[in-house]
């Protein structure tokens, strides 16, 4: 029974410390620490087909075909009346509307649009690294704990009495989870501010 306990306790925390993808926000970056390849492919294949001789406005349309899951979105950033997107993809429209207000030498701002991209992204990555101890760091004292407490519960009959006979035991193992979740969700803070751009 007691291995039950122990084996059903380290699942959920191992369930709840797992990495999930952090939300795409308003001028936030892609989740993945990466440049949206959507928007980078779109910054190239633009570029490449206004070095052909197509018009931007070609280029434009040819590059949102190939621009993955941000074809939307840069659709969207490229209407009349553009919704929020992510910086990268502003970037990208941004580009579109200087290339063709410029009109000499359009592939170059491409060019330069996707070198940032390509700057944020290392950048991002860069961060994400630096970050990568604290976020282990935080997810080893979320566990330990957890994990301590039912070997304890499980391989000793006192302290099993304690915590399961006791109105004192249930209070303590009460404010022990609710000081490890607040802990947890504090390094956690801490951290994703450490890693934003």
């Amino acid at each position: 029974m007691a291995t039950v306990i122990l084996a059903v306790l380290l699942l959920a925390v191992a369930w709840r410390c797992r990495p999930r993808p952090t939300r795409d926000p308003v001028a936030q970056p892609a989740p993945s620490g990466a440049a949206p390849l959507g928007a980078l492919a779109f910054l190239e294949v633009a570029a490449r087909e206004v070095r052909t001789g197509s018009s931007v406005a070609v280029a434009v349309a040819e590059a949102i075909g190939r621009a993955g899951a941000d074809a939307d979105r840069l659709r969207q950033a490229l209407s009349p009346q553009p919704g929020p997107v992510s910086a990268d993809i502003a970037l990208a429209a941004h580009a579109v509307r200087r290339a063709a207000l410029v009109g000499h030498q359009p592939a170059s701002v491409f060019d330069r649009a996707a070198a940032t991209l390509r700057e944020r992204a290392a950048c991002r990555d860069e961060q994400r690294a630096h970050t990568a101890q604290a976020r282990l760091s935080a997810r080893v004292l979320t566990v330990v704990p957890v994990a301590f407490a039912t070997f304890t519960v499980a391989t000793n009959p006192a302290v099993r009495q304690v915590y399961v006979g006791s109105s004192v035991g249930a209070i303590v193992v009460a404010a022990g989870a609710t000081l490890n979740v607040a802990g947890w969700w504090w390094m956690r803070r801490i951290v994703d501010r450490a890693a934003a751009p």
